[in-house]
């Protein structure tokens, strides 16, 4: 399912406008405001930041996170969990949301030896990773590693592709002796595409879920804390691009 885009703009001219501007029409605070404070809130520099330059832009402009998971049978645990991580990344940014897994790659996938072997609703999703502002990947555990689909489909990405994308690494397994794959495998796969993979990484084993939804609240306070790095992530790529201008 695909969430609609909130478009999220932002000008600070003086700090007293920003501070007058922190709620839309409506009332409500914008999504990207509360990622400021989010970002800030604990080490005191709210009022600071918002006052570093006068005319500092801070713009989204259909901001996307989208989720692909490794999983090659359905209902799959794994893909359920990586859309509570894109859901929650969504629910606090305000960011489109969309998630995918390998079924949805169809048959094409199996035969590609590039890209451009993938059918339409393939590339569709490929391009779709490609454009993300944040990328969670998750795949069940097979073998002490991912799933060879999930790795094939990723050799077929240019390996600048993903350069600098924040990426939340995530995976399922029987038990607790898998746990490593996330720092054993998958960071050094998204290492090699240089994107930036996100320091918590999340990891859920059968026990973590119930009728196959994720019910341990120690892992959902894990998953909350991925979301924190999220906010950090975005905010420093915002203030590059600014930087940049």
């Amino acid at each position: 399912m695909i969430r609609q885009p909130a478009i999220l703009r932002r000008v600070f001219s003086t700090t007293r406008q920003t501070e007058k501007s922190s709620t839309n029409c409506t009332g409500h605070e914008h999504p990207f405001l509360s990622l400021d404070r989010n970002v800030y809130k604990n080490y005191g520099h709210w009022n600071r930041a918002v006052g570093l330059k006068q005319r500092e832009a801070f713009i989204m402009t259909n901001p996307a996170v989208v989720g692909f998971s490794g999983n090659f049978t359905r209902p799959s645990k794994t893909r359920g969990f990586v859309d509570h991580i894109v859901t929650e990344i969504a629910g606090r940014y305000g960011l489109a949301a969309s998630t995918h897994d390998v079924v949805d790659l169809g048959p094409s996938l199996g035969n590609a030896k590039w890209a451009g072997d993938l059918d339409g609703q393939a590339r569709g999703i490929l391009e779709r990773i490609i454009a993300a502002d944040v990328l969670v990947v998750g795949s069940p555990t097979y073998k002490g590693s991912y799933t060879g689909l999930f790795k094939h489909f990723f050799d077929l990405v240019d390996p600048a592709a993903l350069r600098g994308k924040p990426v939340l690494l995530a995976a399922t397994g029987g038990g607790e002796r898998h746990a490593l794959i996330v720092e054993h495998q998958l960071r050094p796969l998204f290492g090699f595409f240089e994107a930036f993979a996100l320091p918590t990484a999340v990891y859920a084993s059968d026990k973590d879920f119930v009728d196959g939804v994720l019910a341990s609240e120690a892992i959902r306070g894990r998953v909350g804390l991925a979301v924190d790095d999220v906010g950090s992530a975005l905010f420093g790529r915002q203030r590059a691009r600014v930087a940049a201008e």
